[in-house]
């Protein structure tokens, strides 16, 4: 799709010399001048708030999920704590992400080939798409972000 530029300064003049603006293109935004920079602070914003999101949520779960097996009560939920060992390992991995992108995201990568083999992800494709997958698409995020970031 194309735009006419329309330009009246000479009609405008000749009808009685009234002064018009510079021509431009009708219809196109103007560019933004960073957007290289503001798709990497986008891009990284969403990816780390994902990660925080995945890590709380599958923490959330692992801690209540299996507390009912132990009673009732605030008792039974801290001797289920054992449960939600594997996710307090991925917050520390979100941490390091947050501080250096390489390292995190090709941790957050063999976190999530571990996950897909600690979990027996091959056998039920549920927990290979809600786990392993989607640690492995982050990863490769950060990754991104990382390389993006780095000077030419």
């Amino acid at each position: 799709m194309t735009f006419a530029v329309l330009d009246f300064r000479e009609t405008a003049q000749e009808l009685g010399g009234c002064q018009l603006p510079e021509s431009r293109e009708i219809g196109m935004p103007e560019p933004a001048v960073d957007t290289p920079r503001r798709t990497l602070r986008v891009l990284r914003m969403v990816t780390r708030s994902l990660l925080v999101a995945f890590a709380c949520l599958w923490f959330g779960f692992a801690l209540l999920s299996g507390a009912a097996q132990h009673g009732e009560g605030f008792q039974a939920v801290l001797r289920n704590l054992a449960n939600t060992l594997p996710w307090l390992g991925l917050f520390v991995v979100v941490y390091l992400a947050f501080r250096n992108e390489l390292l995190g995201g090709l941790l957050i990568i063999v976190a999530g080939l571990a996950y897909a083999f600690f979990f027996n992800a091959f056998a039920s494709p549920l927990i290979l798409f809600a786990i392993s997958l989607p640690l492995l698409a982050l990863g490769g995020a950060l990754l991104v972000c990382w390389a993006m970031s780095r000077p030419r």
